[in-house]
C-alpha cells in the first residue's frame, strides 16, 4: 500500500515583526541564559587557571628611574626628546657584554637587542586616573584626553635568556652590566665639560697686529657670558662647593669681577694714551663699525615702534562687578599683549646695549683723530704686558670654572638624576590572556548557542504542528491526524 502523506501548509508572513522576536525571546530566553552561563563557566575554568599559574615567558628584568627635572615632559636632561633606546643603545649593550665577559656566548649586538625591550611603567597616580575614567568618570575621562603622560619608570627586559644561551646568574650579570654601562652613557652624554673655550685668550700670540682696543672687545665678549652663567648657578646652588677645586660659584664670581677690572684697567691705559699699532687702518675699521651699529639701530628702533603700535591695537577686556557693597571694574589683557611686552622689553635692553656700543665707537673714533702717527715703543710695550697678564688670567678663570661646572653637574646633576629602583632578576612574565575579554565573548557565545538552539526548537515545533491530511484510500489502519504540539 502506497503510504504517501499531503500537507496542508499555513500560510506564515517570512517578514520579521516584533510580535515574532517577543515570541522568540518568550520561548528561547532560558535555554539562552543557561547556555551563556554555562559557557562563561567553562571559560573561567579554563582562562582563569591559565592566567594565575601558566607564565609564558622567563625573563630577566631590573629597573631604573629617572628623576631630573623635565623627564615627567618627556625631556632629556639638555631640553630635548627623550628616547628610551639609548637605554639598550648598540654602544651601551656592546661594553655590557665585556663588561660581563660574555662576548663568546653573545657575538651579534643585534641579536642581543632585538630579545631586549624597554617598557614604559606608569605611576600609581596615572593608573588611578586612567581606571577611574574608564569607569564612566566624564570629567576625568576629559582629564585623561588632554593629557600626555610621559613615564619616568623603566623595566628593561631580556626575554627568555635561555634563547640566547644565557643560565640564569649570566643574564643577571649581563642586565646589572647594562645598567652600569648606560648609567655611564647617561654621564658622559650630558655632563658639562669644557663649557667655555679658554683658547680666545691668545690674541697676543696669534695675532700680534691686532688693534688692542678690538682685542678688549673680543675678551669683554668672552668673559660676560661666563658670568651670566655662573650666576644663575651661583643663584640655583649658593652651597656647592667643589670637590676637585675647593671652588664656590660666589668665589668665581669674585674672580670674574677681578679680570673685569683688569680689562677696565687695559682699556683706559689704552684710550688715555692713544694707544694704536695702526691708527689709519684703525680709522677706517672703526668708521665702518660705526656705520654697522647705525644700520643696526635703525632697524632695531623700528622693530621698537612696530611692538609699541601691536600693542597699543590690543583692546583690554573690562568686567564690571556689582556687590552690595559697590561696583569693582577690573581689567585684563590677551595672552598675546604680555606676549609682545615680552619681546618689546628684550628689544628696548638691545637698544640700550646697542645705543652704549656706538657711544663708545664714536668715542675711539675722536681719540683716533687726535692720535700722532705712530704710538710710542714704549707704550705699545707696556700694553701688551698688561694684555698677557690679563689673558693668563682670564684662561686661567676659565677653566676653573670648567671643572667646577663639570664637577657640579657630575655629582649634582648627572649622577643623581637615574637610579636602580630593582636588582636584575629573573621571574616569569604573566600570561597576556585578557580574562574579561574572553568572558565577554564566551557569554556571547553562550547567547548565540542558545539562541541557535531555540531557532531550531521552534522551526521543528512549527513543523510538527502543520496538519497531515490523509485520503482515505492512502490512510493506513489507526492513523488519525494529528497536530503538534509545540514547546
Amino acid at each position: 500500500m502506497d503510504n504517501s502523506y499531503v500537507y496542508i501548509e499555513e500560510d506564515d508572513a517570512e517578514e520579521l515583526t516584533f510580535r515574532k522576536i517577543g515570541r522568540f525571546l518568550k520561548k528561547g530566553w532560558l535555554r539562552m541564559v543557561v547556555y551563556s552561563l554555562v559557557a562563561l563557566a567553562l571559560a573561567a575554568l579554563v582562562a582563569v587557571p591559565i592566567k594565575v599559574f601558566y607564565k609564558t615567558e622567563p625573563a630577566a628584568v631590573t629597573s631604573i628611574e629617572f628623576v631630573y627635572n623635565g623627564i615627567e615632559k618627556g625631556e632629556n636632561p639638555n631640553g630635548g626628546s627623550f628616547d628610551r633606546n639609548l637605554i639598550i643603545s648598540p654602544k651601551v649593550l656592546t661594553a655590557a657584554v665585556a663588561a660581563a665577559e660574555l662576548t663568546e656566548k653573545l657575538t651579534e649586538i643585534t641579536t642581543l637587542r632585538a630579545a631586549m625591550r624597554v617598557d614604559a611603567v606608569p605611576d600609581a597616580e596615572y593608573v588611578k586616573l586612567v581606571e577611574e575614567a574608564s569607569n564612566g568618570n566624564s570629567a576625568l575621562k576629559d582629564k585623561l584626553n588632554g593629557t600626555t603622560y610621559y613615564p619616568t619608570r623603566f623595566d628593561i627586559v631580556i626575554s627568555e635568556p635561555s634563547a640566547l644561551g644565557l643560565r640564569d646568574r649570566e643574564a643577571i650579570t649581563l642586565l646589572e652590566k647594562v645598567v652600569e654601562c648606560y648609567f655611564a652613557d647617561f654621564a658622559e652624554r650630558y655632563s658639562v665639560t669644557k663649557m667655555f673655550s679658554a683658547d680666545v685668550f691668545n690674541m697676543s700670540l696669534r695675532d700680534p697686529n691686532a688693534e688692542y682696543t678690538d682685542v678688549y672687545d673680543l675678551y669683554v665678549g668672552a668673559v660676560n657670558p661666563v658670568y651670566d652663567f655662573v650666576s644663575l648657578l651661583e643663584s640655583k646652588s649658593p652651597s656647592f662647593i667643589s670637590s676637585k677645586n675647593n671652588a664656590t660659584f660666589a668665589s668665581l664670581l669674585g674672580d670674574y669681577n677681578i679680570i673685569k677690572l683688569s680689562l677696565d684697567s687695559f682699556n683706559n691705559f689704552i684710550l688715555v694714551n692713544n694707544i694704536w699699532k695702526d691708527v689709519e687702518s684703525a680709522k677706517k675699521s672703526l668708521a665702518e663699525k660705526k656705520k654697522q651699529a647705525e644700520n643696526e639701530l635703525t632697524s632695531l628702533n623700528a622693530y621698537v615702534d612696530s611692538l609699541k603700535e601691536q600693542i597699543s591695537n590690543i583692546k583690554p577686556q573690562e568686567n564690571t562687578i556689582i556687590t552690595p557693597t559697590g561696583t569693582t571694574t577690573t581689567t585684563t589683557y590677551p595672552d598675546l599683549y604680555y606676549q609682545y611686552q615680552d619681546k618689546l622689553n628684550s628689544a628696548q635692553l638691545q637698544v640700550k646695549t646697542l645705543t652704549d656700543r656706538l657711544n663708545n665707537i664714536e668715542m675711539r673714533i675722536e681719540k683716533a683723530a687726535a692720535a700722532e702717527e705712530e704710538t710710542s715703543p714704549e707704550l705699545i710695550a707696556a700694553a701688551k704686558t698688561m694684555l698677557t697678564g690679563i689673558e693668563s688670567q682670564a684662561a686661567s678663570f676659565v677653566n676653573r670654572v670648567n671643572s667646577t661646572v663639570a664637577d657640579y653637574y657630575e655629582t649634582t646633576v648627572v649622577s643623581n638624576s637615574v637610579r636602580q629602583v630593582r636588582p636584575a632578576m629573573i621571574t616569569m612574565m604573566d600570561s597576556n590572556l585578557n580574562i574579561v575579554v574572553i568572558l565577554i565573548a564566551a557569554f556571547a557565545v553562550g547567547l548565540i548557542i542558545g539562541g541557535i538552539t531555540t531557532g531550531v526548537k521552534i522551526s521543528n515545533a512549527k513543523y510538527n504542528r502543520k496538519r497531515a491530511v490523509f485520503t482515505d484510500e492512502q490512510k493506513p489502519d489507526g492513523v488519525k491526524p494529528t497536530e503538534g504540539k509545540g514547546e
